[in-house]
């Protein structure tokens, strides 16, 4: 209340009922605990994003990057990033975003220790107009399938140098008998010709010469 002095020595007091603005208050920041529990309970990294500064991230974001709670609020995303030109870089995503659409891409966050953690990255603005203003992120930790890219794709180019210099003739045919595949190598050598010239010609006829 308000309590307001009078010429002869009194008071006024003025009394305003705000049982309902607390009410409102109470109402608001139930909301709010519950974004937040939604939120830290998530298995992704959500971080809001506000002119390229991290208003607030949720507790998966701070464990996938190595930051105390509540760390990360008030940087600038450049903490992200492991150059300038990386920084540089990521302004592609927000004149994606100009069109409304979602973004979706893979990329390499930098964590607090300097190492790396390769994300999948989902991101949608508030204003397509201007969305550098507010925009939230969404990482997923894809460094377990990325490794498994990698060792697989490892893997397919030993096993096509070991094919494609071995001395005996690997080869694969369609249905209708027609050479789809022939190791370069042996090709030369029992043939003394080249792999490509046979792709696509009936194995009968290499035979029958």
């Amino acid at each position: 209340g308000r309590f307001v002095g009078t010429r002869r020595g009194g008071s006024v007091s003025v009394f305003t009922d705000i049982t309902e603005a607390k009410r409102a208050q109470a109402a608001y920041q139930a909301v709010l605990d519950e974004e937040h529990l939604v939120l830290d309970a998530l298995p992704v990294g959500v971080a809001f994003l506000e002119n390229r500064v991290i208003a607030r991230c949720n507790a998966r974001l701070e464990h996938m990057l190595g930051y105390a709670p509540g760390e990360l609020a008030g940087k600038p995303a450049r903490v992200f990033y492991a150059s300038d030109e990386a920084w540089r870089a990521a302004e592609s995503m927000y004149e994606s975003l100009r069109s409304g659409a979602l973004f979706e891409g893979d990329g390499a966050l930098t964590r607090k220790d300097g190492s790396q953690l390769w994300c999948r990255a989902w991101a949608r603005t508030v204003n397509p107009a201007a969305p550098r203003e507010s925009a939230i992120v969404v990482f997923s930790d894809a460094s377990e399938r990325r490794a498994a890219e990698q060792a697989l794709r490892s893997s397919e180019a030993l096993y096509r140098s070991l094919v494609e210099t071995s001395n005996d003739l690997v080869w694969s045919i369609d249905r209708e008998g027609r050479w789809t595949y022939l190791n370069p190598e042996s090709v030369r050598r029992i043939y003394g010709g080249q792999a490509a010239d046979l792709l696509g010609r009936a194995y009968y006829e290499l035979a029958a010469q």
